[in-house]
């Protein structure tokens, strides 16, 4: 079994020139239709694909993340192929094309998966001032930590060395915790492949990743040959 992690594109060429693609009209809280029912005929606020963007089935936005991604129809299909977590909502949401069509998207909403992370093996890491070079510095927490609550009672911020569980039970799923990581096992990610899905970076993931002093953006353009 290998795991990938899911996250937005950097390459321009596919998602064009603008530094998010869309914009939502006002304010949602996507993550309360985990526990309320969604309403009849809801719909997110609308949003509006940029001008200088192009039109992807994973769209990057002010107002989303990669644990809450705004998606294309085709994507959502393909998605509802494959197991994940019971508390997943496809919120329906309207993207704004550039003459003023309205295409139907969806905002993807998980509940975290808090029993995937190896607390035992995975290090994490909270501030500590600044180098010599003037950037930011980590110091590992001295006392060891088995729960997500246990890392940010530390003042965790992120792991230094992450692990996940060799047995979880989903397809694809959010890693509850720092870095909040979109996770999915390969053969989501050949389907994923397979049917030409745009606007989707895939990051194969290393046991014992750097989160720390390794972004997720930084990872992404090594995965995709631009850095």
């Amino acid at each position: 079994m290998k795991w990938y992690i899911l996250t937005q594109t950097t390459n321009r060429n596919v998602i064009g020139n603008a530094d998010n693609q869309s914009e939502c009209s006002a304010r949602f809280d996507a993550a309360k239709y985990l526990y309320e029912l969604v309403p009849e005929h809801f719909k997110v606020p609308g949003f509006k694909l940029h001008h200088h963007a192009k039109l992807t089935d994973l769209v990057q936005s002010v107002n989303t993340s990669p644990v809450r991604p705004l998606i294309g129809q085709k994507l959502l299909d393909i998605l509802m192929q494959f197991k994940t977590v019971p508390i997943s909502r496809a919120l329906p949401a309207v993207l704004i094309g550039k003459k003023g069509e309205e295409l139907p998207y969806y905002v993807y909403v998980q509940h975290a998966d808090f029993t995937a992370t190896d607390y035992e093996r995975s290090i994490f890491c909270k501030p500590a001032g600044f180098n010599e070079k003037w950037e930011p510095a980590y110091e590992d927490l001295k006392v060891k930590v088995g729960s997500l609550r246990e890392v940010i009672d530390q003042g965790g911020v992120g792991p230094r060395a992450l692990y996940i569980n060799d047995s979880i039970p989903w397809d694809f799923f959010v890693l509850a915790g720092p870095p909040f990581l979109w996770m999915a096992q390969d053969h989501v990610v050949e389907a994923l492949q397979e049917a030409q899905i745009t606007g989707i970076c895939y990051i194969p993931f290393q046991p014992g990743d750097d989160f720390v002093n390794d972004d997720i953006v930084s990872k992404a353009m090594r995965a995709e040959g631009l850095k």
